[in-house]
């Protein structure tokens, strides 16, 4: 697990291991320009190890503005030029409506609930 304190929250952040080019990247308090280095550094550690789709779950992220939002884009583009993108996994309701108003909910490769229900639609998106 890594984290990073500046500022006036800390985001942890526990990496899967890659497993068919996925990887679960689970996030863990606030995710702001003070934390944002942090998910971009491990997101990157994990396409350089072969990972081209990330499912960020944000299950227990406590707060993300706007640069956290924006990171999520970053990190899709760059999984993007290797053949893959992000699915956004259980991010809270706010969260949800950011997405949905700005039309980010539409940049992904999915939002979804849970953790298993992003796996079934990759499954599925791969059957089709």
């Amino acid at each position: 697990m890594s984290a990073l304190e500046l500022g006036p929250g800390a985001l942890y952040v526990t990496a899967g291991p890659v497993l068919s080019g996925v990887a679960v990247l689970t996030l863990e308090g606030e995710l702001d320009v003070y934390t944002r280095p942090i998910l971009l550094g491990r997101a990157r550690m994990l396409l350089d190890d072969g990972a081209a789709v990330l499912i960020l779950d944000m299950e227990r992220v406590s707060f993300a503005d706007s640069v956290g939002l924006g990171t999520f884009v970053t990190i899709h583009k760059e999984a993007r030029a290797v053949g893959g993108g992000v699915v956004l996994a259980a991010p809270r309701e706010t969260d949800r409506k950011t997405l949905a108003i700005t039309g980010l909910d539409k940049v992904f490769l999915a939002v979804c609930e849970t953790v298993a229900e992003a796996h079934a639609v990759l499954r599925a998106q791969e059957a089709a």
